[in-house]
């Protein structure tokens, strides 16, 4: 639901980095839901963790069909989501006595009479879920099983973050050599064009006339790429962390048309922009999206032709704002729109035959998933471009 809690931004960022929703069962956690179920004398005990539309069971234990296949139920049927929501545990002794969950499925259904769940909060202060025992007759929960439960809960968070430190140690290894790949890849064709510039100069070690500004050309074209290359390799190790605030969309619009106005112009291109006055604003890093919505626009002045049309036009619904950047220019084989996103593009037969070369629209994926949204990509042979993205709306203050 739009506006709750279980959407925010830094929670849900928690969950994506955790890895755990939809993941397979774990013995070690199979081992803790069976500890807990055991100790506190309880005929099921759950590790579930809270998505903004249902409830996964990462670890069950005494879960009846189909439950214990399908691990997930929708949130109506949820308890836990309670604790996520208090950040605090919750001690039912009788649920049916309890106004605030009679009348719930879980109780009318399932016939849930006694729970106790503990929150699982990372270290951030985020509650991804709860570690939680049911039964189906009345419990007086004791001080001491609420003592159990809660160290059984720190060891699920613990073993939750050992997880995160293996995946994010493979990850920057895997960075590493992702970085030496793309540097590779990417500082050929810039060096190759500063060594046939370099060459052409006279006996007297002259640079013909307008070479050395060609060559300060292709070395800021080549800090760009640089840029890139390192700003990809910290946003996807966390070594970049968004400042998440409210932005103005429609401000930074006009910004960043502002600032690719001369490039445009010498193209006589004619950027067409459409943005409502009342655009609601979003949820995002007004750094990084500046930098995310020029990327787009000079991609799209890249590749269209001298003379035409660029369109850019942003829209909304009840949770997200889409912004999408359109060229009209020969669009994209099915191949290369496939693989648009990633370091190394597909083998093409020059750079200047396909759109989008170089590691900018790597860079604005990483930067808008790192911030909560989505990216894509459709296109038209013969046609042109559209990039998009989307990102959660902004609460409403007051």
């Amino acid at each position: 639901m739009k506006g709750s809690p279980l959407d925010d931004p830094k929670r849900l960022a928690a969950l994506r980095r955790l890895a755990l929703l939809d993941s397979p069962p774990e013995e070690a956690l199979d081992h803790l839901t069976q500890a807990a179920a055991a100790l506190l004398h309880a005929p099921v005990a759950l590790c579930s963790i809270i998505a903004p539309d249902r409830q996964f069971f990462k670890s069950s234990f005494g879960l009846p069909e189909p439950f214990a296949s399908k691990r997930e139920t929708p949130l109506g049927y949820s308890f836990c989501q309670h604790v996520v929501l208090g950040l605090r545990p919750l001690i039912i002794p009788d649920a049916r006595q309890d106004p605030k969950f009679k009348d719930s499925p879980a109780v009318t259904e399932f016939k849930i009479v006694a729970y106790a769940g503990m929150p699982l909060i990372t270290p951030e202060g985020e509650a991804v879920g709860s570690f939680c025992v049911i039964d189906t007759k009345p419990r007086n929960w004791t001080t001491e099983e609420m003592s159990i439960l809660r160290e059984l809960a720190n060891m699920t968070m613990r073993e939750f973050q050992l997880k995160d430190m293996t995946r994010q140690v493979m990850r920057e290894h895997q960075a590493r050599q992702e970085l030496t790949d793309a540097l590779v890849e990417e500082l050929a064709e810039p060096l190759e064009r500063m060594s046939f510039v370099l060459q052409a100069a006279g006996p007297d070690g002259r640079l013909a006339e307008g070479a050395a500004e060609e060559a300060v050309e292709e070395i800021q074209r080549l800090k760009i790429r640089l840029n890139d290359i390192i700003d990809v390799a910290r946003l996807e190790t966390g070594r970049i962390e968004p400042e998440l605030k409210p932005v103005n969309l429609r401000h930074l619009l006009a910004i960043c048309l502002a600032r690719v106005e001369m490039f445009a112009g010498e193209k006589r291109i004619v950027i067409e922009a459409k943005a409502p006055e009342d655009l609601p604003r979003v949820t995002g890093d007004p750094t990084l999206l500046r930098r995310v919505i020029e990327n787009l626009l000079m991609h799209a002045i890249r590749f269209t032709d001298i003379g035409s049309l660029v369109y850019l036009e942003a829209a909304s619904d009840e949770e997200h704002v889409r912004l999408s950047v359109s060229d009209t220019g020969m669009g994209l084989t099915d191949e290369v729109r496939l693989g648009i996103f990633e370091k190394v593009l597909p083998e093409t037969p020059s750079a200047e035959s396909t759109p989008f070369s170089g590691l900018g629209l790597t860079y604005c994926r990483a930067a808008i998933e790192a911030q909560g949204g989505s990216i894509g990509v459709f296109s038209q042979e013969g046609v042109g471009t559209t990039i998009w993205f989307s990102l959660p709306r902004a609460a409403e203050s007051g």
